[in-house]
């Protein structure tokens, strides 16, 4: 980021991630409103095994976009976790 590198736009959901329906339906909002980027909080290991759950959605109606999941507290001081997710 930075530099010579081009601005992208991102948001966070606010929907709960083991609610996969709400979640898919804020991603795709997001990216619907120009949204480059969807991240989303993952408090722990259930949360975090359903992103897969939301990545299956999204891509099963088109949308492409990374997800970035976040976790305030994952064991062994893991904050970010992408290899959850299967490659977009």
């Amino acid at each position: 980021m930075g530099g010579s590198n081009p601005i992208r736009i991102q948001s966070m959901t606010n929907t709960a991630t083991q609610d996969t329906e709400a979640s898919v339906a804020q991603a795709k909002r997001i990216v619907d409103a120009g949204g480059e980027y969807v991240r989303l909080t993952a408090q722990g290991i259930k949360e975090a095994e359903n992103l897969m759950n939301i990545n299956i959605g999204l891509r099963q109606d088109g949308y492409m976009v990374p997800l970035l999941p976040r976790s305030p507290a994952l064991p062994d001081g893991i904050t970010d976790f992408p290899t959850f997710l299967p490659p977009y």
